[in-house]
């Protein structure tokens, strides 16, 4: 107890210290406290001599967030009763966040705030500032954006506030506003910037179940979640026009719908006696992402606006606006991971793998558009960039897994389904072939713990299906750019003598070869799911044909007779599904249809090369079966 008073004496003392002195004296003195408060008598001691005085005396010596965050932590450990008077101090530190998400000091001091707030007495005055503050900015977004604003049953929380806290919250506006321009731009830029450091505040406060139960209990809940509502979809839905706008709004917003769908608290809203919470959220921000989707679409990936207050069309800026939409739309796909998890998107499926889809046609389009335009980008931006499709991947390949081991095959969305696992294996190519080898053998790392689950919904569409006829044909079957990646692999290696562009291509993919090595290695130990994914292949291969693309049919007949299925291999009996698809594939490669398909001798060639590859299977498994049946007939 005396170090302790020595510590708090030095101090306060008329001694001139540095800030790096004072810090050390005040975070020594926090962490005695911790351990002197746990006996009785000292707590007693250390109320004493801890005086209102005292305080805000340390306060103004206390120039760093951790020397604050410190003071913070004593006063919220020893229960003082003497901080009346540091009410707006505090207020002071949680309201002045502009930065907060990225600064660790700053999430310490206030954090330390937090704790004060709610051992006082105050979190109901303290959100309600914050939540006034979030209102201001939600207008400022009306304003901007044309936004809607949201209503609710109660009236409104600016009202509800008390004229001491929006004194202090205007206050705290005013000081953030004192070196800088007037504008009523630079005024939203800087309201906005504060409304990220409430956001991240919100999310802490949810992470304690003393501060989320208060904040669940808070009369303004419902205000806090119809202004990150609106900061929201402004957040999303002009994230690619405007390099400034955040995450955390979002990541607030959806932290909050899933406290709120688990407290079974509803808002306002003229559907909510319909819609959980939770149901408005989720329909609110697939909304907002087609708005983002529908743009860009129109605009043929031309991604930045012209408009005024948009950035100049530079590589830095495109590496930015993918950065940030990316890390937007992911926080959307964590909120329907986490939500699906919990069985709450029961009926948004459909529309949730939908945008997972679109999120990764948008990457994928972007990052063609960037090897395209040659732009230069450091090995920093490479890494942000990477992230952000890691984090992409993995979220979509675990909602795909999610949905199936929750859902039956029949009721799982197949057609959804079946076109996200294929944009996921168009983003594993994609990275390999417009980030580099490098980069591609690292996210191979990523992809390598999914690959079953990508395999399942590869074939989910054909599981249930036990009779040929009940097989698609192949002008329902889904072609993407991958199989054709995977054909060109087969070429090269099925071509003694390659070109030296061959050769280079097929180097260009040696990271993706490991996870077609891996996948036949898995559907190997398995007749039902080879059967039921091998027929992908195939009915791949009869739309190339149909197409006239004889390149992708050579090489994907060669992956699934060389690679899949040996052509003399009894296993074939077995694969129905693949008999079936693959017999039909050879009834229209014979010389009749050679006439009608190739157009040089080069065509026929790789015609023919097909046919030799089918005709073992043929022979073997769908001629001398229907002879012998015809026998016994």
């Amino acid at each position: 107890m005396k170090l302790f008073n020595v510590l708090i004496g030095l101090t306060l003392s008329s001694v001139k210290l540095d800030d790096e002195q004072i810090e050390g004296l005040l975070v020594s003195a926090s962490h005695l406290c911790t351990n002197l408060a746990k006996e009785a008598s000292f707590l007693a001691a250390l109320k004493e001599e801890l005086s209102a005085e005292k305080l805000k005396t340390l306060f103004s010596v206390a120039s760093t967030a951790r020397a604050q965050s410190s003071i913070c932590h004593i006063i919220s450990t020893t229960s003082l009763d003497a901080v009346g008077d540091l009410y707006g101090d505090c207020l002071g530190f949680i309201t002045n966040c502009s930065g907060l998400s990225e600064n660790i000091e700053m999430q310490a001091q206030v954090s330390s705030a937090h704790k004060i707030f709610l051992s006082c007495g105050w979190f109901d005055d303290m959100f309600e500032a914050l939540v006034g503050f979030l209102q201001g900015v939600a207008h400022g977004c009306h304003v901007k954006f044309g936004i809607e604003l949201g209503k609710q049953r109660a009236r409104s929380a600016t009202r509800m506030k008390t004229k001491s806290s929006l004194k202090i919250s205007s206050k705290a506006k005013q000081s953030n506003r004192k070196k800088s321009s007037n504008t009523g731009e630079d005024r939203f830029l800087e309201d906005y910037a504060i409304a990220v450091g409430i956001a991240w505040q919100i999310k802490d406060l949810l992470l304690s179940e003393n501060t989320r139960n208060a904040m669940c209990g808070s009369r303004t809940l419902e205000s806090a979640y119809l202004a990150l509502k609106v900061i929201s979809e402004a957040s999303v839905v002009h994230c690619v026009q405007y390099d400034y706008l955040n995450t955390y709004p979002v990541s607030a917003y959806t932290t909050l719908s899933l406290h709120m769908a688990l407290h079974n608290i509803k808002t306002g809203s003229k559907n909510s006696t319909q819609a959980t919470t939770m149901d408005l959220t989720l329909d609110h921000l697939l909304q907002c992402a087609d708005k983002v989707f529908s743009a860009n679409n129109n605009k043929k990936s031309e991604f930045l606006s012209e408009s005024d207050g948009c950035q100049t069309d530079t590589g830095t800026t495109k590496q930015i606006s993918i950065s940030t939409t990316v890390k937007t739309f992911t926080e959307v796909l964590k909120f329907i991971v986490d939500a699906t998890a919990m069985n709450l998107t029961l009926h948004y499926q459909e529309r949730c793998l939908n945008f997972t889809t679109e999120t990764l046609k948008f990457i994928t389009a972007n990052l063609r558009e960037h090897a395209v335009a040659q732009l230069q980008l450091t090995e920093e931006d490479l890494k942000d960039i990477f992230v952000c499709l890691k984090s992409s991947f993995t979220y979509g390949a675990k909602l795909l897994s999610i949905l199936l081991k929750t859902r039956e095959d029949s009721s799982l969305p197949q057609a959804e389904a079946h076109s996200l696992v294929n944009e996921l294996f168009n983003l594993i190519v994609s990275v390999e072939e417009f980030l580099g080898y490098g980069y591609g053998a690292r996210f191979i790392t990523v992809v390598q713990p999914w690959v079953p689950d990508l395999i399942l919904a590869l074939g989910s569409s054909f599981l249930l299906k036990e009779t040929p006829s009940e097989v698609d044909t192949y002008e329902n079957a889904t072609f993407s750019s991958w199989f054709s990646i995977l054909a060109k692999i087969e070429l090269c290696e099925l071509r003694e003598t390659g070109s030296d562009e061959e050769i280079r291509n097929t180097k260009d993919f040696s990271a993706f070869k490991r996870i077609v090595e891996a996948m036949s290695k898995l559907l190997k130990a398995n007749e039902k799911i080879l059967d039921a994914v091998g027929v992908v292949f195939l009915n791949c291969s009869l739309n190339a044909l149909k197409n006239k693309n004889l390149d992708i049919l050579l090489g994907l007949v060669h992956f699934v007779c060389v690679k899949l299925v040996g052509a003399d291999d009894g296993e074939w009996k077995e694969l129905k599904l693949m008999l079936a698809s693959l017999g039909e594939i050879y009834a229209k490669v014979g010389i009749e249809e050679a006439e009608e398909i190739c157009e040089s001798e080069e065509d026929r060639q790789k015609l023919y090369s097909a046919k030799a590859l089918l005709e073992p299977v043929w022979t073997s498994f769908i001629y001398n079966e229907t002879r012998d049946s015809m026998d016994e007939e």
